[in-house]
């Protein structure tokens, strides 16, 4: 198995919205698959996620694709 690392940033309108976006993620991060570690918190308005897991580069795409899909749900509630 190969040992992977990512972080994802992206930047919020606001530090306001970037504190809920990071707050809403967290209970997703605590979910994560057995051998993967995420961490999800916010610098200012960006919003950082750091990933690490031991495995196929092909769950850690599929773990990305999840977060940043949770985080588009949030935006948008956000924004009603």
């Amino acid at each position: 198995m190969v040992k992977i690392r990512a972080r994802i940033g992206w930047w919020e309108e606001d530090e306001r919205r970037a504190v809920a976006v990071a707050s809403a993620l967290e209970p997703c991060n605590r979910e994560a698959p057995r051998g993967m570690k995420i961490h999800t918190y916010n610098v200012g308005r960006k919003v950082i996620t750091e990933i690490e897991m031991r495995g196929r580069p092909e769950t850690l795409a599929a773990t990305i694709d999840d977060l940043l899909a949770c985080a588009l749900v949030v935006q948008r509630v956000l924004k009603i």
